[in-house]
């Protein structure tokens, strides 16, 4: 959530905002990655509760994917409303525009392929 209250704050640089929209997309895909999946193996495999009948208070692992899917469906939006709202229309009119390869025009694409199974530009 601090991450994401500095991608909110107008008074953040707009490039550092867009890096930080970039850094809770990450982060979230790693919370998911590791502490949803084993959430979603426990529940799989019938697990109950880890803490102990000792605990006052005990939150299946079915009952904590229905809390981060509310989180994270409020955290989601946000993140959304901003980049789409604020921080792309900002940087459009600072002249930064952001296309889809298959918008531009084919003169300015980088380079034309011969190839028969044309290759992307760039790669992960």
């Amino acid at each position: 959530m601090q991450v994401l209250a500095l991608a909110l704050d107008t008074s953040v640089p707009l490039l550092e905002r867009l890096r930080f929209l970039a850094i809770t997309a990450r982060n979230l895909d790693e919370f998911f990655a590791k502490r949803v999946g084993g959430l979603k193996r426990q529940e799989a495999a019938g697990v109950t509760n880890l803490l102990g009948k000792r605990r006052a208070y005990r939150w299946t692992p079915t009952r904590q994917l229905q809390l981060v899917a509310q989180c994270v469906g409020t955290f989601v939006e946000r993140q959304t409303d901003t980049l789409m709202d604020d921080v792309l229309p900002a940087l459009r009119d600072a002249g930064v525009h952001l296309y889809n390869y298959y918008e531009l025009e084919p003169e300015v694409w980088p380079h034309q392929r011969t190839s028969a199974c044309p290759l992307p530009d760039l790669s992960p």
